[in-house]
């Protein structure tokens, strides 16, 4: 693993949910800040976010990103890190986490549980993400969670667009779907996922470092989380891919017309709305 850039912002509650997507409009890699309700419980009227980047995708958009976060009053500083800072860093900030009205619990890959403390659960997926997205920590994360525990997943296929980490396969896999293929088009992607399926003691997951437009065979269930441009970008190959449900995430509330629109347009109906914060997921059956 190569050097980052590591981005400190600091600015005000209410331009969170636009900064963290322009950032990754920018080329940001991932994250790491507080939960927004552990914040709130401290009442902090800022927040404060640590973003990475590759260093030349950041070189060739600094002023871009700069001129951005200048305009949203937002205060930051740059620093190059080197990989064990990185790993030292988000151990920090990252701690377990229960979803899905408690039936899925996200645990640290070094603080694991005994089998009595996992016995209540209906999965433990353990992470330890790396410089991939997908804690599990995010909204957007949840609320993929909790579509796929509403589901009937034993013996589904399932599809994950854009796995980051690997959690929702894997979350996916530990709840009976199978198989389970998962892809990203960032190739650092591939051996984090494998190894978090590793930890799990899971198989039956094909990690892939490609594109949907690869991707040949249809799935039960299609899942994605991702922003709501690509979304509407790939809605044709959801339409080719998707064959009884399809949950779409990373939408922010101003742009849930605009993916239903796509939705609409390639023939899909009956999308229910989940929300958490400023975040929208969709689970469309097919």
């Amino acid at each position: 693993m190569s050097n980052s850039i590591e981005l400190t912002i600091t600015y005000e509650r209410s331009c969170h949910e636009a900064i963290e997507t322009q950032l990754i409009l920018f080329g940001c890699q991932a994250f790491l800040s507080k939960e927004l309700e552990e914040v709130e419980r401290e009442e902090q009227p800022t927040l404060s976010l640590k973003a990475y980047f590759d260093p030349q995708e950041y070189a060739g958009r600094r002023q871009a990103i700069e001129r951005y976060l200048q305009s949203a009053a937002a205060g930051f500083c740059t620093r190059v890190i080197e990989p064990q800072d990185w790993e030292n860093s988000w151990k920090a900030y990252f701690q377990p986490l229960e979803v899905a009205e408690g039936s899925i619990r996200i645990q640290p890959a070094w603080e694991p549980l005994s089998p009595q403390e996992t016995a209540p659960y209906m999965a433990v997926i353990l992470i330890d993400p790396g410089m991939a997205f997908g804690t599990g920590q995010h909204p957007t994360t949840i609320l993929c969670l909790e579509a796929l525990a509403r589901l009937p997943l034993a013996g589904k296929s399932v599809l994950d667009v854009g796995t980051g980490s690997g959690i929702l396969a894997i979350g996916a896999r530990k709840m009976g779907a199978n198989p389970v293929l998962a892809f990203d088009n960032d190739p650092l992607c591939e051996p984090i996922c494998r190894e978090n399926a590793a930890l799990n003691q899971v198989e039956g997951i094909d990690f892939r470092t490609t594109t949907a437009e690869h991707i040949s065979q249809v799935h039960d269930i299609v899942i994605a989380n991702i922003i709501a441009g690509v979304h509407i970008e790939i809605m044709p190959h959801y339409r080719r891919l998707a064959g009884e449900y399809l949950i779409l995430s990373g939408i922010l509330r101003e742009r849930e017309a605009d993916v239903r629109t796509a939705l609409n347009l390639h023939g899909f109906r009956h999308a229910a709305s989940t929300y958490r914060g400023d975040w929208c997921a969709l689970c469309v059956e097919v």
